[in-house]
């Protein structure tokens, strides 16, 4: 996995095993969908080390291009959809462009904007009313109030969050993956390890300055025909104005991936 880098737990074990780096007792191999620790160079070297640096390179041109030709993952249709101007404080400004780290309290300012409310629903409206909808939301109550203003529209649609008890998340997530439910609004929830093949159009509306959490959150969608899933995927990400410090976000590594797939 990506942690096996940073990971005490994971040091005791390969010591265990006898390829903590000082020897190879026995073949190691590591597998990761994302094979890199967010922007840390330093992190991404660490994990590498893990397995004695040496890296299999399993396609001779685009991994993405030759694995979506084979319908194992899904193409990408990408858009970007205008977000809000985000004022920061002075500490929160300097969580972002010192840890990339977005603080919770500026997460739940951009979901209380009414106007960035407005330009998400407009857009699910028009979006072909078969397709399962899955998004990202940057606050529990965004994700709440999301839902229900679809529901007024005529949308069946539900939110999910970490305040969700269990057994209902349970029952919300089997309804949307039996197309029961058309939109699911989430909130730090699903990003790893939740199985939703059936989604058609994925929207990132909670930003992120991680391009970790980013693809972790953009995997949801991206399986590939052969793989139980659609042969196209739609992903729109919102474009919130962060001022200078808009380089950071995570999106941006992967918008010519994006579009290499459409090209």
């Amino acid at each position: 996995g990506h942690r096996a880098g940073d990971s005490e737990r994971y040091t005791r074990l390969l010591s265990w095993l006898g390829v903590a780096g000082r020897g190879w007792a026995r073949p190691l191999i590591g597998l990761s969908a994302t094979p890199f620790r967010g922007t840390s160079e330093e992190g991404t070297k660490r994990l590498a080390s893990r397995f004695g640096s040496r890296k299999i390179s399993a396609f001779a041109t685009n991994p993405y291009g030759e694995l979506a030709a084979l319908g194992v993952l899904a193409k990408v249709r990408h858009e970007l959809l205008t977000g809000v101007d985000v004022e920061l404080t002075q500490s929160e400004r300097s969580d972002a462009a010192r840890l990339r780290r977005i603080n919770p309290n500026v997460l739940e300012r951009i979901g209380q904007d009414h106007v960035r409310m407005a330009i998400l629903v407009d857009h699910i409206m028009n979006l072909d009313p078969s397709w399962p909808v899955l998004v990202f939301t940057p606050s529990v109550l965004s994700a709440q109030v999301l839902a229900a203003t679809l529901r007024y529209r005529g949308i069946v649609a539900e939110s999910v969050s970490g305040q969700t008890g269990r057994q209902q998340r349970r029952d919300v997530i089997e309804r949307f993956k039996r197309n029961d439910i058309r939109v699911l609004a989430n909130c730090d929830l699903l990003i790893q390890g939740f199985d939703a093949p059936g989604v058609r159009a994925l929207y990132i509306a909670r930003p992120t300055f991680s391009p970790n959490a980013y693809i972790q959150m953009a995997g949801r969608g991206l399986r590939g025909p052969a793989n139980g899933g659609k042969e196209e995927c739609l992903i729109v990400d919102m474009a919130d104005n962060f001022g200078d410090i808009n380089k950071f976000l995570g999106f941006h590594d992967y918008e010519e991936l994006w579009k290499e797939q459409h090209a």
